[in-house]
């Protein structure tokens, strides 16, 4: 109830603002859609589609019948969860997240066994992380490439702590099973994942247009210099550039935005802010 309400407050506050401060809006909106565009949409919408087609055309069943016994053993999860790692890890957290609804959707997998797939997608692509943050924001391919590297180990080590721990709570004899994938034309699988993933793609640029533009006001209005200022004061006793507080507090609210900011700070310690703000993810 309290949750609720403080949602409609924060709500109705963001559209006073706006009323009378229309040009936040309209500069911060247009920000974040040219951010998704150049930033995210060419690294997000290929492989959205081509895994989409992917899955629709029985790739994942085929995986899963080769890699079924070792992920069993190894993480206790069903063999698809390797076609989930595997295109999540090229593609980022957003197409394993949308593989994985799919396969509930069509009856693939079930919720338990989706439950236990979500730790293999916890970190964002190649192409985002090396060629958007590493080339297109940092100036450094190299940094890019260790950052990813990073990211890689990571997720095979949450994944193997969080299902092995979900392996205790869950029945050992569970059934695996396959659903036949439905042979339809290629015209109409086409057709459907072009749709499907236009939506997608759609929806997360509305959220980073939108959290762009939440952060300026929450900067305007101040109600984030609490948390820079103690990112600040920490930092700067350990010597380190108090900029990068800033870039920080924007990116635990959009990732995005807050990469973007550390990159115009530089220097190491603004690369390891930035790995962490998207292994956090916004």
């Amino acid at each position: 109830m309290l949750a609720r309400l403080f949602i409609i407050v924060a709500l109705c506050f963001l559209f006073v603002v706006l009323i009378i401060f229309p040009e936040i809006c309209t500069d911060s909106f247009a920000k974040g859609l040219v951010l998704f565009s150049t930033a995210v949409l060419p690294a997000l919408f290929p492989f959205l589609f081509i895994t989409k087609m992917l899955t629709d055309f029985g790739l994942a069943e085929k995986l899963a019948r080769v890699m079924q016994k070792p992920f069993r053993f190894l993480f206790g999860a069903d063999g698809k969860s390797f076609y989930v790692f595997l295109m999540s890890i090229c593609c980022g957290y957003p197409v394993g997240a949308k593989i994985i609804s799919d396969l509930v959707c069509e009856k693939q997998i079930t919720k338990q066994e989706a439950n236990n797939i979500l730790p293999f997608c916890t970190s964002s692509g190649p192409l985002f992380i090396i060629g958007t943050v590493g080339v297109g924001m940092f100036g450094n391919k190299t940094f890019g490439l260790k950052l990813f590297a990073v990211h890689f180990v990571s997720v095979v080590v949450v994944a193997f702590i969080f299902c092995n721990i979900r392996r205790l709570f869950t029945a050992k004899n569970e059934q695996i099973y396959f659903v036949k994938t439905q042979n339809r034309s290629f015209n109409d699988v086409l057709a459907k994942n072009m749709i499907d993933t236009c939506l997608s793609v759609l929806l997360v640029g509305g959220f980073i247009s939108f959290f762009y533009l939440v952060i300026d006001v929450l900067i305007k209005f101040k109600i984030l210099m609490p948390v820079t200022l103690l990112l600040s004061n920490i930092f700067g006793a350990f010597g380190i550039d108090a900029r990068i507080a800033s870039g920080i507090s924007s990116g635990i609210v959009e990732m995005t935005r807050g990469c973007s900011e550390l990159s115009t700070i530089g220097g190491r310690f603004a690369g390891v802010a930035a790995s962490a703000i998207i292994a956090f993810g916004g």
